[in-house]
């Protein structure tokens, strides 16, 4: 008995120590909480003393973003009804309102009573979303001012033939010629 509350207690530690978090929820829809470890529990903003057990019977819905909730319940009847593991990309909702990427695996497995549960272990990816979304905006505003230069340069189409040396203007809108 002793032995088996040590190994109990070791597995308790094991599993707040992780630095992902780790949830474990219902395998049928509406997808509920039954636990997270202190990692899952930090990332959805709970009071640092909070019992692994305290987001026990919430709704799933209410912690994922409303864009992502119908691909994240695809995902997770998918990996209930089969035995693979599913990759997920989401934003979820702190307490506070903020907005959190996480990526994390799902998939199927059994309680200590042998009744199935999803376990999904996830961490948190906001930094490098923005800087992504960052590099996107960048990468955007170049091509608008590319396309800006084009179309200011446009009017005046030249064509060069280098064999013979000349310079021909195809078409030049008045005042754009430079006259020497």
């Amino acid at each position: 008995n002793r032995r088996l509350r040590s190994q109990a207690v070791y597995t308790s530690h094991l599993y707040n120590a992780v630095p992902e978090g780790i949830a474990l929820l219902t395998i049928e829809a509406p997808y509920r909480f039954l636990q997270l470890n202190a990692e899952g529990l930090r990332l959805l903003d709970y009071p640092k003393d909070a019992a692994n057990d305290a987001p026990r019977g919430r709704l799933l819905q209410e912690v994922i973003d409303p864009q992502d909730y119908e691909k994240i319940s695809a995902l997770l009847q998918q990996a209930a009804a089969g035995s693979e593991k599913k990759t997920f990309e989401n934003r979820i909702c702190q307490a506070d309102g903020d907005l959190l990427w996480v990526s994390g695996v799902v998939e199927k497995t059994r309680d200590e009573n042998g009744a199935p549960i999803l376990i999904a272990s996830f961490h948190d990816i906001t930094a490098q979303k923005l800087a992504e979304q960052e590099a996107e905006r960048e990468k955007m505003q170049e091509r608008l001012l590319l396309v800006g230069a084009v179309a200011s340069v446009y009017p005046l189409i030249i064509s060069i033939n280098l064999d013979t040396d000349r310079l021909k203007f195809i078409y030049a809108r008045s005042g754009l010629l430079v006259h020497v």
